[in-house]
């Protein structure tokens, strides 16, 4: 292959040395140049035919990809002829086991919040947003949405200082009067 199409497509990153090539055949550590002596830093056009090279290249690594997938899939099935009836058997046993452990912990934390949304009295609105894994977490959790939702049904207050009880109108009247901004 031509030196300078190498160059190219190790640029563009369509190939890849572990070790470039040097100008007597070795490997270096340093990336190789064209023979100009160029530094290789600088970013030139492909022109036709180093777009034509590019497609091409895509297009091979493409099929070898095809082709590696295709050889995976064959050395699976292989493989699995291979095993017995009992190395097949225990697999599945060993899936349905992690399958019936992942619904058996998701059926105990539907039960837990049910009893905890029941026990806290929380509006059915407000169940999906108590969560967690244990019976504290979720017990946390309501008592937060409970306080929230109190806070939220004694509306804003109207009073611009707490503790101070109301009076009547002609107090407010003589409030208003003694104001200074």
């Amino acid at each position: 292959m031509d030196r300078n199409l190498l160059n190219l497509l190790q640029t563009i990153g369509a190939l890849r040395f572990v070790d470039s090539p040097d100008e007597n055949g070795g490997g270096s550590d340093e990336p190789a140049g064209d023979d100009q002596g160029d530094d290789g830093d600088e970013d030139e056009p492909l022109g036709e035919n180093g777009i034509k090279a590019l497609k091409s290249e895509r297009l091979r690594a493409s099929q070898a990809k095809k082709r590696a997938d295709a050889a995976e899939a064959r050395l699976k099935e292989i493989e699995d002829a291979e095993k017995t009836e009992l190395q097949r058997a225990q697999e599945r046993i060993s899936e349905l086991e992690k399958a019936n452990k992942d619904f058996e912990d998701a059926k105990r934390r539907t039960e837990l919040r049910a009893s905890v949304l029941a026990e806290k009295n929380v509006p059915s609105e407000w169940a999906d947003f108590v969560t967690g894994d244990t019976e504290d977490e979720m017990t946390k959790a309501a008592d937060r949405i409970l306080a929230n939702l109190s806070r939220a049904d004694k509306g804003p207050s109207l009073r611009p200082t707490a503790g101070q009880t109301g009076g009547s109108l002609e107090a407010g009247r003589e409030a208003a009067k003694s104001f200074r901004p």
